[in-house]
């Protein structure tokens, strides 16, 4: 099931939650997708407070929670990988449409005590951040490719046509 929030007519951003997608033998349900006049972007969300260690290439990270006197130790799969799988299986479906285009998958823990130690790539593929950051990160996003409003027209239509399968 997906909804869709409805923008204002002054608000060229829509937000898609929970789309379910199929490329070859790939299933997911994608959390939000956000189409804007700058880009295409999959928001994949982690409540997780704590201190939280890792890196673009580990298999896991860790997450340190201060519990009392006590460091409570543990291990969440790495979320940049589940959001890399969604990105690709998101760009596949655009392409199928006849919208090649670059998708910023982006990372976003949520607690308000979570810390962040997360090592990335340089030009890595998939954005980590704190909730307080992710608007001033879409809006101040500059897409790789020049984004045509035609193709944002046709990617809204196709998602908007999802909803009414």
């Amino acid at each position: 099931m997906m909804a869709i929030s409805a923008p204002s007519t002054e608000d060229p951003n829509y937000i898609y939650k929970n789309v379910e997608l199929i490329h070859e033998n790939i299933k997911v349900e994608i959390e939000e997708i956000r189409v804007q006049n700058n880009g295409v972007f999959i928001i994949v969300r982690k409540n997780r407070s704590g201190y939280i260690v890792g890196s673009e290439n580990d298999e896991v990270w860790n997450q340190y929670k201060q519990t009392g006197d006590k460091v409570n130790p543990k291990t969440l799969r790495n979320p940049m990988a589940i959001t890399r799988i969604h990105t690709f299986v998101l760009a596949k479906n655009l392409a199928e449409i006849g919208c090649r285009m670059w998708v910023q998958g982006i990372v976003v823990f949520t607690h308000p005590t979570v810390e962040l130690d997360v090592r990335l790539k340089k030009n890595s593929n998939t954005a980590v951040l704190t909730a307080n950051h992710l608007n001033e990160f879409v809006s101040n996003y500059e897409p790789r490719d020049i984004i045509d409003n035609q193709q944002i027209t046709k990617i809204r239509d196709w998602l908007n046509g999802l909803n009414n399968k």
